[in-house]
């Protein structure tokens, strides 16, 4: 049972540090045109995502953020009563303080309770835990009020100054009554202005802008509304009016420029590119106009431009036929033979004919003259023995 006990009393710590730990309250208290600065802490964070609200913001006479605290590794900022602040490091410790000037005419007694709901995430925004967090900030007066003095009282009239004295005391403590004023909830007014505010004029059209624009400031003059019905109704209608934005559309003029800027960079049509980059030079203007006529007139005159320079372009290109004559080799009607070599044995029979010819006569005239040349051309001589003796 002893060891129960214990446990019991560990678990009902634990609940009340994890209770604090996602709420938590502190009170201060100011006098009237007194500046007063509130904290909200947070810890082991990469993203702080929230909403600050007051109960009774017709208390203040200013309300800004000092957000020097929030931690050197963290990038983000706070607007219109909506905070956001992230990391792509490691987790921050830090705060934002809220510095709100009372109003002077402020009654002791009245208080206003500045809540922040945020969420915040250890990991990058994966997982996020909600957290909520509040101070109340009530009005004390400025000096101790000094005691009546007391009227002296005719014993004749005792009836006229119990009646006066009970009129007194009707009337001190009618004005003493604090009247209660209600919760005001600013969140989807504050997210709606905050996305209102990140949009870019000249990707929307005037009209549709300038509706959206006349949305945002009866928005911004319920921040501190003390009507609920009225914030809702400025934040529904500023919901509306961002979606009824019409997004403009440059590409028709995009196309065309870039088609124009392609024709700049030949030098075949010399000093005609002058006229061409002056309606450049206008139509780069209209990119961020909001006038789609006026965009959509720009196109068009681009256009032209483009295909009367086309045009221009296509008649310098033209080139003069010539007549080029070219001599054909026509072919005999008769029996023919085209292989040339065809042609040289004739000619070499011809020639090996005339030297065996030649060959031959020589020959013969060799044998000839071979036989001639054998033959003995020695006289007779008769021979007598006897002539030896």
């Amino acid at each position: 049972m002893k060891y129960l006990k214990r446990g019991a009393a560990i678990l009902m710590a634990l609940a009340i540090i994890f209770v604090s730990c996602g709420t938590t309250a502190w009170a201060q208290d100011a006098k009237a045109g007194e500046t007063v600065t509130v904290y909200f802490s947070y810890s082991n964070t990469c993203c702080v995502d929230g909403t600050f609200s007051f109960s009774n913001s017709g208390m203040f006479s200013s309300v800004s953020y000092d957000t020097s605290g929030v931690g050197s590794g963290l990038m983000g900022s706070v607007s219109n009563n909506y905070a956001y602040f992230f990391s792509t490091g490691e987790n921050i410790n830090g705060q934002i303080d809220v510095v709100c000037t009372v109003s002077s005419s402020a009654s002791a007694g009245d208080s206003c309770t500045i809540t922040f709901n945020y969420n915040t995430s250890s990991d990058a925004g994966v997982t996020m835990v909600g957290a909520s967090s509040s101070q109340t900030v009530t009005v004390v007066a400025s000096e101790e009020a000094a005691p009546a003095e007391t009227p002296a009282v005719s014993e004749a009239a005792p009836a006229e100054s119990s009646a006066s004295s009970s009129s007194g005391t009707s009337e001190s403590t009618s004005k003493t009554e604090v009247t209660e004023t209600e919760d005001i909830d600013y969140t989807e007014l504050n997210k709606q202005i905050s996305i209102a505010e990140g949009l870019t004029q000249s990707d929307y059209t005037n009209d549709s802008w300038e509706a959206m624009q006349e949305a945002l400031s009866a928005a911004y003059g319920q921040q501190k509304g003390t009507s609920q019905t009225k914030v809702d109704a400025a934040a529904s209608a500023l919901k509306e009016a961002i979606a009824a934005l019409v997004e403009i559309d440059y590409s028709e003029l995009e196309a065309a420029i870039a088609a124009a800027e392609e024709l700049r960079d030949s030098d075949e049509l010399g000093q005609l590119w002058t006229e061409l980059l002056s309606e450049l030079v206008d139509a780069a203007d209209l990119l961020t106009s909001g006038d789609q006529e006026a965009v959509d007139a720009a196109a068009a005159s681009l256009r032209s431009l483009i295909e009367q320079i086309e045009e221009k372009m296509d008649e310098l290109s033209e080139t003069e036929e010539v007549v080029k004559e070219v001599e054909v080799e026509v072919l005999p009607e008769g029996r023919y033979c085209n292989i040339p070599i065809h042609k040289v044995w004739p000619i070499l029979f011809f020639i090996s004919l005339a030297l065996n010819a030649f060959f031959i006569i020589m020959q013969l005239y060799v044998t000839k003259k071979k036989k001639k040349d054998e033959e003995d051309d020695t006289p007779t001589v008769e021979y007598n023995a006897d002539d030896d003796l």
